[in-house]
């Protein structure tokens, strides 16, 4: 396996329980859940507690984070950072269930921070803030995101939500978004796909250790992707932590994160090649990559020397060009692939 270069030469870029009203429904088991920016993120009830989104929660359906911020920053096991378009949570997570809720519309005067503790309601499978203060209304319209990205803290997961179109040989599937995918029928049988209806819902998503899929969220099944007409989802992720940094640390920090994620891919590329070539392809790609190592840690050490320049500037700039080095050759040998 080819691993990303570390050390000096990799740059250092870095890269409560006390219960409320409704404790009486709360039902503990042995060991008392613990509130984690996970479970805030998957199932923390947002009607139990006033924020910014008060008026679009009286409209529609969903209750959950999940189902509303576009992008999810894992800060650390005790913060969270939450955003959509202008609306921005941060959240921090204290001992005996107590979170710390900073709530911001970026473009008005909307501002507000309170501390509160929380507790899990065992029947309904989600945390609460308290007795829920906003009623999901019968004639509730449900809201839908256009993508989800999560990153930060051993995250790094990409969504894009679309619509079948249609499919053609060999394994080729139009998108409702205009997009296009190739995959390889193993899990969802190519004669399911061919009779999905055309505006079936449908989502793209990428995790480190699986890569691009095809997903039925219906189902939950999914298809390995092999061709991707769309912006690059490690580029989409890389992007949103770049837009969220606040610092010199940070933006690095984001780079880091996509050197790691592309050198997933290389390995990923690279095993794969070496999977169906002849003998002959594999003396000569196994050869071309451990020269490309040798390239690469000389790149890696030129650019640990220019990280070292006056000038915060440098070292964002040697994180970016340290990621772009093992991006390029995960994306040529990608290239490669029938």
């Amino acid at each position: 396996m080819f691993t990303t270069k570390t050390g000096a030469a990799m740059l250092t870029v870095i890269l409560l329980l006390s219960l409320s009203p409704f404790a009486a429904q709360t039902v503990f088991a042995d060991e008392p859940k613990r509130i984690s920016p996970e479970a805030f993120v998957k199932k923390f009830n947002m009607r139990t507690v006033v924020s910014s989104y008060g008026q679009r929660l009286k409209s529609y359906c969903e209750r959950f984070p999940r189902d509303y911020f576009s992008t999810v920053h894992y800060v650390s096991d005790t913060e969270l950072a939450l955003y959509n378009g202008t609306d921005y949570w941060r959240v921090t997570f204290e001992g005996d269930n107590r979170v710390t809720l900073f709530n911001e519309i970026t473009d008005a005067s909307y501002e507000s921070q309170k501390s509160f503790p929380v507790a899990y309601v065992d029947s309904l499978d989600e945390w609460r803030a308290d007795e829920v203060k906003i009623q999901r209304v019968e004639d509730c319209k449900p809201f839908k995101l256009d993508r989800q990205i999560s990153f930060g803290n051993e995250h790094y997961k990409f969504e894009k939500m679309t619509t079948y179109r249609d499919n053609h040989d060999p394994g080729y599937v139009e998108l409702g978004n205009g997009e296009e995918v190739q995959v390889s029928f193993d899990s969802i049988p190519w004669k399911e796909v061919d009779a999905w209806p055309e505006g079936k819902p449908v989502s793209i998503i990428y995790e480190l250790d699986r890569g691009i899929r095809f997903q039925d969220p219906e189902s939950g099944r999914s298809l390995p992707v092999f061709y991707y007409s769309g912006e690059s989802p490690l580029d989409q992720i890389e992007e949103a932590c770049i837009a969220v940094a606040g610092d010199t640390m940070a933006y690095a920090g984001c780079y880091g994160l996509s050197l790691r994620a592309w050198d997933v891919e290389l390995n990923r590329n690279y095993k794969a090649l070496m999977s169906i070539g002849d003998d002959q392809e594999k003396a000569k790609i196994r050869a071309a990559q451990r020269q490309w190592i040798e390239y690469r840690d000389a790149q890696l050490d030129a650019v640990g020397l220019i990280s070292r320049r006056p000038g915060t500037i440098w070292t964002i700039r040697a994180a970016a060009i340290a990621k772009g080095i093992t991006q390029e050759q995960a994306e040529r040998l990608g290239n490669l692939i029938p």
